[in-house]
């Protein structure tokens, strides 16, 4: 997949999880599910779903494999900054000047980049 392609493709589930996070009724459990393009080790992208998720919403996120490969499919993998334990979220996430997307938890920060921006998105505490 080309870079506007992933950029089209962020774009749309950064706006579908904040759509969710407002329009759906309690209780509600919001997933954001984003497919590799080159392989499972595509860490930018893993990076750049968890951030957005971490950011935009309460809901959880989902790295796994693209329905339409041949072989068994929605095999998932686990990334060891995943085991970085941030807390509950103490605020909504809120936008910077720069363009990123910051949200404080308990623990620590996670702050997501759009895609024209240099790097992804990080966990840090």
């Amino acid at each position: 997949m080309h870079g506007k392609q992933v950029r089209s493709g962020l774009e749309t589930d950064r706006r579908h999880a904040r759509w969710a996070e407002v329009n759906l009724r309690e209780p509600r459990v919001n997933c954001l599910e984003t497919w590799y393009h080159r392989s499972r080790d595509d860490l930018h992208l893993v990076r750049a779903t968890t951030t957005l998720a971490l950011t935009h919403s309460d809901g959880y996120c989902l790295f796994s494999d693209p329905n339409p490969l041949p072989t068994p499919d929605h095999l998932h993998n686990w990334y060891s900054f995943w085991n970085k334990s941030l807390g509950k979220p103490v605020a909504k996430g809120t936008a910077d000047p720069d363009g990123t997307v910051r949200r404080e938890f308990e623990n620590g920060t996670a702050v997501y980049n759009r895609w024209e921006q240099a790097g992804f998105g990080g966990i840090y505490g």
